[in-house]
């Protein structure tokens, strides 16, 4: 069953407050099924030797398959128009033939652990979720002016009409063809009593390798200079672009990570402080796969190239540092801890509109204290 669509909510306000116990109330519907089905034959080839007695070398060729989906049927009626909306998003399968080779070893007399690994994945279909419009319905809402501010009447209060928006979903669809490689390497060294240093560096390497022609849809309202009906036409030319050769999302070319911690030990109070600092970095990298400085030349940005900066998917290389000290006693542990000390504002993920960056950003400076009892 489905309640009322929350738009109505002049209607809603109108109900008594058992309302709620009338199930005349509610839509039943009946149709909400979406099937299918894949399989898939695997294979996985390696090969490990052992070099010494404290260094592994190993390599294998593997393939790898993620099963479709039938995602969900979204399904409810306009409540404008009475015309009933039902979308079934479906995705296929995804495959994956992975080559990778690396090592393991022991050095200094077992104070200094390395770990090296070369991987290259060449996918097919690869699956892609991210979040878009899938159609579109209408809302009974407060009118607002150019500037995003309410329009009232001459008895001051709030205009309110019909207004045509999109139903957005968190969707999958398949990106033709892809490759991924890189070489991680991993470190974990006590350089000196007490101390410990651990961390990795990383390369990566991303691209689409195959013709990917789907909808532009970074912000298209600002870049093409279209109306929010228009931008939502997925068949329109205007919309069209290959995505062949663009990077993938929050992949940067390289990024590092170190830790660095001391134990002092106090035998006579059966306590150890142990005061760490961590250290992150990464490379500059594009928060979607629509790389919109790529696409310069075939899109019909109204964005002059110059200012495409100050609006585009591209994140700028950012650092970040973390510190804390642990007290240990007994089954007891207690921890006060400051993480993004100088306040870096990073995005995560997302996008724009209206030219706005939008998405989820990292928390300020934050600080506190733990407890913690093992038992």
């Amino acid at each position: 069953v489905c309640a009322p669509g929350w738009g109505q909510r002049a209607y809603l306000n109108t109900l008594p407050t058992d309302a709620w116990y009338d199930t005349s109330i509610y839509n039943t519907y009946a149709e909400n099924d979406n099937k299918g089905s894949w399989d898939h034959d695997d294979w996985r080839l390696g090969l490990d030797y052992d070099l010494s007695d404290n260094t592994l070398i190993y390599t294998y060729l593997a393939t790898g398959f993620k099963s479709g989906g039938i995602g969900d049927v979204f399904r409810e009626t306009d409540p404008y128009t009475g015309e009933e909306i039902n979308v079934r998003t479906s995705f296929g399968p995804e495959e994956v033939m992975t080559w990778e080779i690396g090592a393991k070893t022991t050095l200094l007399d077992g104070r200094l652990k390395l770990q090296a690994t070369y991987f290259y994945s060449d996918y097919d279909d690869m699956q892609y979720a991210s979040v878009g419009s899938i159609a579109t319905t209408h809302r009974w809402e407060a009118q607002r002016d150019e500037n995003d501010q309410p329009i009232y009447d001459e008895d001051g209060n709030p205009v309110f009409d019909w207004n045509t928006v999109p139903i957005i979903a968190y969707y999958t669809q398949n990106v033709p063809g892809a490759e991924i490689q890189g070489i991680e390497i991993e470190i974990d060294w006590l350089p000196y009593e007490n101390g410990r240093i651990w961390g990795y560096v990383s390369w990566l390497d991303t691209e689409i390798t195959d013709d990917w022609i789907t909808k532009w849809n970074y912000d298209p309202v600002s870049y093409l200079n279209l109306s929010f009906d228009e931008s939502l036409d997925s068949e329109d030319d205007v919309l069209q672009v290959n995505l062949k050769g663009n990077e993938m999302a929050v992949s940067p070319p390289w990024k590092l990570h170190l830790t660095i911690d001391h134990a002092f030990f106090l035998p006579q109070q059966r306590t150890t402080i142990v005061p760490w600092l961590t250290a992150h970095w990464e490379d500059a990298s594009y928060l979607t796969i629509f790389n919109v400085d790529k696409h310069l030349d075939d899109m019909n940005f109204v964005i002059l190239d110059e200012d495409i900066r100050y609006t585009d998917d591209r994140r700028e290389a950012w650092s970040m540092f973390h510190a804390g000290v642990r007290v240990y006693h007994g089954r007891f542990m207690a921890e006060a801890f400051c993480y993004n000390m100088t306040d870096e504002v990073v995005q995560w993920w997302g996008g724009a509109a209206e030219q706005v960056a939008k998405g989820s950003f990292s928390m300020p400076t934050t600080y506190g204290v733990r407890f913690g009892y093992k038992f």
